[in-house]
Formats: C-alpha cells, structure tokens, sequence
C-alpha cells in the first residue's frame, strides 16, 4: 500500500546521511513526492507525469479537479468535450495559457499526437510549479499549508 511505501521510505531515510542528496528513484505521484519531502527525500525521477498525458491525464491541484481526491482529469472523458477552459486557470504553461480542455479532449478522440504533447508540456510544467512550491514552503516555513493546496488534505 502507499502508506506501507510511505512508511518504510522513512525508516530508510533515518539510516541515510542528511548532509548528502537522498533520491528516491520511481516515485512521481504528486502525493508520494510530498510525503517523500517531509520525510527527508531531496530529489525524484519518473516518467509518471510523461506517461499520464500519452493516456490523457492532466495533472491537476484538487481545486481544479471535479474530483479532488484524484490527483488528475482524463481529458478523454466525454465531460470535458464542451469544456473551454484551461487545464488549470492559474496554469502559466503554453498549454493552459494556448488550449482548452475541449481542444484536447477532441486532439486524443481523433488520435492526434499533438494532444500527448499538449499534456506532457503541462504535466512537466505543474511538476516544476510543484517542486518549487515545496522548496518556497521550506524556506518560509509553511510545508503544511503546501500540502493543503496541492493535494488538498494535512496527511
């Protein structure tokens, strides 16, 4: 289970040198990064959020999700077909700022490419939003609220 990975990646950690960069190879859900965070990991690599838009998921933060304890909207289901919104209002990355949801729904019905780039460009993006989110909340001391606002619970 997560909370079982969760568990054991902080027994780990705790025999782990802190002075030294900790990566956690294979983890790249938005949750797993932040419970990774708060239990020492420094950095992570996966191809989760590449992978996620060739199937038609958008990472999204849970005030931009129909269903906020997903961490993601399928852009393949038929809701967002007269969707014109972005991916994420407050999203400055070229597909959010260029293209509706509708637009990509209709990009991955007729089987075009460009929808997975479309997606991947974001997914990258909100990666990057989120890691440095995660180092802003450090430094000012705010993780918790952090994590209220990118997976929408304190744990």
């Amino acid at each position: 289970t997560k909370e079982a990975m969760y568990e054991v990646v902080q027994q780990c950690t705790q025999h782990l040198d802190p002075s030294r960069p900790i990566h956690l190879l294979g983890i790249g859900g938005i949750r797993d990064i932040i419970e990774g965070v708060s239990v020492g990991i420094d950095t992570f690599d996966c191809v989760h959020p590449t992978r996620l838009a060739r199937h038609g998921g958008a990472l999204v933060r849970p005030k931009h999700n129909p269903n906020p304890l997903r961490e993601h909207i399928n852009l393949r289901n038929s809701r967002y077909r007269h969707d014109h919104t972005p991916l994420e209002i407050d999203c400055p990355c070229y597909t959010c700022t260029t293209f509706t949801r509708a637009y990509v729904h209709h990009l991955f019905k007729a089987g075009e490419q460009l929808g997975q780039t479309l997606l991947s460009i974001h997914n990258a993006r909100f990666m990057n939003r989120l890691t440095q989110a995660i180092r802003d909340s450090l430094e000012q001391d705010t993780f918790e609220k952090m994590r209220e606002v990118w997976i929408g619970d304190t744990h």
